[in-house]
């Protein structure tokens, strides 16, 4: 796919076939893994392995099995509509993850020494700022999904 070029402009064939080739590679995980680790270098390994759980390992799954349950209410109109909560649980802790990889454990360090230094100087201001930022980088600077 070209820069610039969003999932959403392709056609449903496109699409299905880049679903087709992410569904056909044999080591997904580890390659979902060198890339998030290729984008956020600075993200420690235990993000990047949560990362790759909520995206790739069970994420993908879980796409797939609201993507069957509309097919199989559409052929069988009794069949219940799997209400999308497995779907939306990896859509929001990815978005979580998003906000924080960048960070990744040398900023959120970073935050904590310029709050250590405000403590000793006793710098209130100081203090609050800094307690602010580290709130809005560990809530993922969400406070609920936000849907359309």
């Amino acid at each position: 796919m070209p820069d610039g070029m969003e999932s959403y402009s392709l056609t449903n064939q496109e699409r299905l076939e880049l679903i087709e080739s992410l569904l056909q590679r044999q080591d997904k995980n580890r390659e979902a893994a060198c890339a998030f680790k290729s984008v956020y270098p600075n993200a420690p390994t235990e993000m990047i392995e949560t990362a790759v759980f909520h995206v790739y390992v069970d994420g993908i799954s879980a796409a797939l099995d609201w993507l069957a349950s509309t097919e199989l209410f559409l052929r069988h109109p009794e069949h219940e509509l799997d209400d999308g909560t497995h779907l939306l649980y990896h859509l929001y802790n990815w978005q979580q993850f998003k906000a924080l990889l960048p960070s990744g454990t040398e900023g959120i360090m970073a935050v904590l020494k310029d709050l250590k230094e405000a403590v000793a100087d006793e710098d209130t201001q100081a203090i609050l700022e800094a307690t602010e930022i580290l709130e809005e980088r560990l809530s993922g600077h969400l406070r609920f999904p936000q849907f359309y």
